[in-house]
């Protein structure tokens, strides 16, 4: 089916099987009386026993399945069988056990795909942008593994579908409710506790689905942040969290039904505190707030047996906020001194999209579509002091008082496109994709358009053997201008104006894999990538410093980001245990003219060699699993404080080597152990394990100190072993 569900299928006689399968869920039957030959058929799945998706059997799909084209769906059953941090099961991060992708410190530098940064990814839920889909500055994601129908990871053969970003797209769908009985599961785990309720509405016409999460305190990472963000020697930090999923699904009629989902998260970290020495008071304020909320409403409607429709209409807002705010207050009576810095980004989009699937027959099926939004982009990134305001001006010496003297930023943008795709099948063991995407954007001034061609091909000489080979281009017209320092997080989202241009990529990727037997498989991707018009914050930019509306162009460069490398692994899945073995070596570099001379250096995060283990073991109700990761060291990321005056990049790198000092290679060892149990009508599962169980002492980033104007780099540590305890119950 296609990913709402509906399919088309021509049969060639009268008598025929129809067998219907979904990942925990029963397979079922049906004979070829089940309908009328050209009238539609709806058919009703039934839960396997245990937990859905918990238990994995040989005759249901493995926990990661591809496509012709090796985009990769990722399976509710890979989530709940891999080790979790916390006890959080969390799809983000199961999917970094997969080739080619990188979460960045320990989960915390967001997504890079193949080389490519955080804000280059398209995050969806249920058809709509999310900016920023993490909790806990990237500890988890914001997609809830108990409100997850399906999860789609994109990275090579992009259809000409999805547009608006350059490196990956994670297309998330949540589940639509049990539309025949009402049911509930509590779980709570070291991080969260987390309610769903879902149930039928009028008679099964539709259903509801309500969940919510919570998180009272991210104590189980304060010394992370205690060494990143928050270095010194008074720490009184506040973390918390919390999520809202809501979706309703009613059946207008045979052909029709309407969808709504709706989605709201926030998250708090902070550090205040008051501190009273002997010549003066010292007031410090660290804040770190951001927010998700997002709504769909999304009409399907089936025009025959051939032709499928679905119109939605999206609505995103995102916002963030890094405030650092100190007072001190000499006791002698001499004038108060204080600065505040602020880094602001607000983004709200809403937009509308149709989208057609034609099925013309069993070996060639259409998909067009057009789209239009309208985003608001707000920033701010400014630094006051007691040098830039008169005190007797001000009531009040306090955080709102000194924002309320910057604005933001505005910024409208226009965005629309248009797509079409063909999928053919021909000849002997042939598939192919071609498509056409048209987008256009207005922003400030300046209006941008370009086609952007999409070809896949697909060739399966045998049943054992399968080969694909995609080229495509891709443009990104929303720009993340960041600092890799966790310390300043600098992070900024412009659109494409007059000065910056769209980025524009190209890749090209051919792969093989190969069906060793019914249950081994081996597969290897090479791929190259090539980004014109990558953002980035030139090297003597002054953070501590406050960016006009006229003069944003001046703090950035432009230049060009260069990724290659090779991906293969190897699955296995029997009845009762599995693994998934994975190497890539790879290379990830950029090119400006305004550093290192105009030299190319290595990507802050390549990695020339990663090595990911996967595995799993089930004995009757219980499971074991370990998950063993590898990578060699990439560039020293480094930092300095926010501690007034004139802060810059500092490059301990010679000239002209910028980025040649690296790290230290990073390791670690996860395992799990689950038990599921029933009593009575209820249904239990326990998991239980540990993050980093040998206690590698991986370095997050390096911390730069001045001494007598020179300065040294000292290494910064990242997560060590963290137990993890979650618990489950279905009702």
């Amino acid at each position: 089916t296609n990913e709402y569900g509906f399919f088309s299928i021509e049969v060639e006689r009268a008598n025929f099987r129809l067998i219907a399968s979904y990942v925990g869920f029963q397979a079922q039957e049906l004979s070829s009386n089940v309908a009328k030959i050209g009238q539609g058929l709806k058919i009703a799945l039934k839960e396997d026993a245990l937990l859905p998706g918990v238990e994995v059997r040989a005759q249901t799909k493995d926990m990661i399945s591809r496509d012709a084209y090796q985009n990769v769906d990722v399976q509710k059953s890979l989530v709940d069988l891999s080790p979790s941090l916390g006890g959080v099961d969390d799809f983000l991060r199961s999917a970094q056990l997969l080739p080619g992708i990188n979460g960045g410190i320990d989960g915390f530098g967001g997504l890079q795909v193949r080389g490519g940064e955080a804000g280059q990814n398209m995050m969806l839920l249920d058809g709509v942008t999310l900016f920023l889909p993490y909790h806990l500055l990237g500890a988890f994601s914001i997609y809830n593994p108990n409100t997850v129908n399906a999860a789609k990871l994109i990275q090579g053969g992009f259809p000409a579908r999805y547009g608006g970003r350059v490196s990956s797209f994670f297309d998330v769908r949540t589940r639509e409710g049990n539309q025949y009985e009402w049911q509930s599961q509590v779980s709570a785990n070291l991080v969260n506790a987390n309610v769903v309720t879902e149930g039928p509405l009028s008679d099964g016409k539709g259903a509801l689905l309500v969940s919510a999460r919570y998180s009272p305190s991210g104590a189980l990472f304060n010394s992370f942040y205690e060494n990143t963000i928050f270095q010194n020697d008074n720490i009184q930090l506040t973390s918390y969290f919390y999520d809202f999923n809501a979706k309703v699904n009613y059946q207008l009629g045979k052909k029709d039904r309407l969808y709504l989902s709706l989605f709201h998260g926030a998250d708090r970290l902070a550090n205040n505190f008051l501190d009273s020495l002997d010549e003066e008071d010292v007031t410090r304020e660290t804040n770190f707030i951001w927010n998700n909320s997002i709504g769909s409403l999304r009409w399907n409607h089936t025009y025959n047996a051939n032709l499928f429709s679905n119109t939605t209409l999206t609505f995103s807002n995102f916002g963030f906020e890094l405030s650092s705010f100190e007072l001190i207050e000499p006791q002698n009576g001499d004038p108060e001194s204080f600065f505040l810095y602020t880094n602001l980004a607000r983004n709200a989009e809403i937009g509308i999209s149709t989208d057609f699937d034609y099925f013309y027959s069993n070996s060639l099926n259409f998909r067009l579509g057009a789209g239009f939004s309208r985003s608001l982009f707000n920033l701010e990134l400014s630094f006051i002091d007691d040098d830039d305001v008169d005190i007797t001006q001000l009531d009040t010496v306090d955080a709102a008082a000194l924002d309320a003297l910057s604005s933001p930023i505005a910024s409208v943008a226009l965005q629309s496109h248009a797509y079409g795709e063909a999928q053919y099948k021909f000849g002997d063991g042939w598939e192919s994709n071609l498509g056409l995407r048209i987008s256009a954007f207005y922003a400030e001034g300046r209006t941008y358009f370009n086609p952007e061609p999409r070809l896949a091909l697909a060739y399966r000489p045998n049943k054992k053997s399968h080969w694909h080979l995609s080229g495509t281009r891709m443009l990104q017209y929303i720009h993340l201008i960041s600092s890799t320092a966790l310390r300043l997080p600098s992070d900024l989202w412009l659109p494409s104006s007059e000065n910056i241009r769209p980025q524009d990529a190209w890749q090209g990727e051919l792969g093989f894999a190969y069906q060793i037997n019914n249950k081994l498989l081996l597969s290897t991707t090479a791929y190259y990538r090539n980004i014109g018009n990558v953002q980035a914050y030139v090297d003597s930019i002054s953070y501590l410093e406050e960016i006009e509306e006229d003069t944003t162009q001046s703090y950035l460069t432009a230049g060009t980001a260069e990724s290659y490398g090779l991906e293969t692994s190897l699955s296995y899945k029997g009845e009762s245990n599995g693994f998934l073995i994975s190497y890539t070596i790879a290379r990830a570099q950029r090119q400006f003219d305004a550093h290192n001379f105009g030299n190319p250096y290595a990507y802050e995060f390549d990695q020339r060699h990663q090595f990911k283990l996967f595995a799993y073991q089930k004995w009757g109700d219980w499971d074991f699993s370990l998950n063993w990761v590898y990578f060699s060291p990439n560039p020293r990321i480094s930092f300095i404080a926010i501690e007034g005056g004139d802060v810059s990049r500092v490059d301990l790198n010679p000239a002209g080597e910028k980025n040649r000092l690296r790290g230290e290679a990073y390791h670690r060892l996860d395992i799990s152990v689950g038990y599921k149990f029933e009593i009575g009508k209820t249904r239990h599962a326990l998991k239980v394990g540990a993050y980093n169980v040998y206690n590698r002492a991986n370095v997050a980033l390096y911390e730069l100190e001045e001494d007598n104007g020179l300065f040294q780099s000292y290494p910064i540590g990242s997560l060590g072993f963290l137990p993890s305890v979650g618990y489950k119950v279905r009702f």
